[in-house]
């Protein structure tokens, strides 16, 4: 099973592209959350970067920094 630090390392360098959503998804690949694999993927209002996560209470929240259509970095919120 793949862990959250691997999914978040695998999203560094993806580029936003009209497949973000389900790229996104696919990086997530089996990691799950209390048995949850859910993934639900945002746009975050009035900036460039997206959020992440499982669909599950207190699943940690993923904040994907964006410049230039490309991901450079990943934050747990």
């Amino acid at each position: 099973m793949i862990t959250l630090n691997e999914v978040m390392h695998d999203l560094i360098g993806m580029e936003v592209t009209e497949d973000f959503n389900s790229n996104v998804i696919c990086e997530f690949g089996d990691y799950e959350f209390n048995g949850e694999t859910e993934v639900i993927v945002n746009k975050i209002q009035n900036s460039n970067n997206w959020e992440a996560y499982i669909n599950e209470y207190n699943s940690p929240i993923l904040e994907l920094i964006v410049k230039n259509n490309k991901v450079i970095d990943v934050k747990k919120l």
